[in-house]
Formats: structure tokens, sequence, C-alpha cells
């Protein structure tokens, strides 16, 4: 369970990021089209305004990932091996709530292990002997719950794991789109910096439409 966990964690960073680039493109696509009509020299300082907040918001949203991704994978090594500091308050009631299942999950263990040996063995009750052939899929059940997957078959989480795997695929793909574009951009904007202004005024008029191009 703690693998669907993790995935869900990893699926819902890259699925929030996704949208975060997008917003960026869609905010220099809503700037550009809203300044079509003002006279060229007003147009020209406009352009290269939203270009860098562009490029500034971009450059923060990057910082702001990687750090996420730092703090994520201390975490989840802090949880792993139960030492060191605890990252804040939310992390230690997750260690608090693991403890919990894990306790859980021992108890129903340990009975499991002595039914069947009341089973083996021909000790214990008609009852419990029946109990002990079963199936596991109570037993299944049981710790599906305490993992707070109630309802749920392990077939159907590993489903919903495979899933958000393949979901996760596709966003990185369109984020790194996404981000190659607004590399170009940041690039080309300063490249643009040696031209004379009726040429740059051009230039990064093709600028944005480029980073903003949908397909």
């Amino acid at each position: 369970m703690q693998k669907h966990r993790d995935q869900l964690r990893i699926h819902t960073q890259w699925r929030d990021d996704l949208a975060r680039i997008r917003a960026i493109s869609g905010k220099l696509d809503s700037a550009y089209s809203e300044h079509k009509g003002d006279f060229a020299l007003g147009r020209y300082e406009g352009l290269k305004q939203m270009i860098k907040d562009a490029i500034k918001d971009y450059k923060d949203l990057m910082q702001k990932s990687q750090k996420y991704a730092l703090d994520s994978a201390a975490g989840a090594i802090a949880s792993k091996y139960g030492g060191g500091q605890q990252a804040g308050q939310g992390q230690s009631r997750q260690s608090n709530k693991g403890q919990g299942q894990a306790e859980a999950q021992k108890e129903g263990f340990m009975a499991r292990l002595k039914r069947q040996a009341a089973a083996f063995t021909g000790s214990g009750s008609s009852d419990e002997v029946k109990e002990s052939t079963k199936e596991p899929t109570t037993a299944t059940t049981t710790d599906l719950g305490n993992w707070g997957y109630e309802g749920m078959t392990a077939k159907q989480v590993e489903e919903e794991l495979d899933s958000m795997r393949k979901e996760v695929l596709q966003f990185k793909q369109e984020f790194r789109r996404e981000r190659d574009k607004l590399d170009r951009l940041s690039k080309e904007y300063e490249d643009s910096k040696k031209l004379s202004p009726p040429q740059r005024y051009t230039e990064l008029k093709y600028m944005i439409k480029d980073a903003v191009n949908t397909k």
C-alpha cells in the first residue's frame, strides 16, 4: 500500500506542476491578446514586460518544484527508516497513523497464525479449524482497511496504481514540452537584446506566439 501512497504523491505533484506551467503560458497569451490594439512604441515595452514576467514565473516554479522534490524525498527516507528529525507536524501525524496500522496488521497476522496452528495440531474448536482453512480474502480486506482503502480489493488498488503511473508519464511529457518552450523563450529574449528596436519588436511577437502555441 505504501507504493500506492507514494505514487499518489508523485501523481499529485506532476499534475499540479503541469497546471502551474500551463497557467504561465495562458497568462502570457492573455496579456499578448489584450495589448494587440496598443500603438507600436507602447506595445514594444509591453511585450518586453510580459515576456520578463513569464520568465520570472517560470523560474520561480522550477525552484519550487525542485524544493518540493527534495522535501518529499527526505520525508520518504525518514518514514522508511524511522529515524532523524520529523519533517513537521504533518509527517508526525503520518508516523503515528502508520504505527497504528502496523500494530493492527501485526495483531491480525498473529490471530491468523494461531488459527492455522490450531488447524494443524487438531486442537481448538471445529469453528476455529474451519476458519483457518478459509481463503485469506477477509484478511486482505482487513489489511486494505487498515491502510485506508475500505471497499477496495487488492486488484483494484493495483489497477489504480497502474493508471496513475501512466498518467504521470503523460504529465511529464506535457510538462517537458511546456518547459522547453519557456526555456527557449528565455534564451531568445536574451539574444534579442542585440537587435535594433524595430527588429526586436517583430522578434518579440514571434517569440510569444511560439511560447503560447498549443500544437
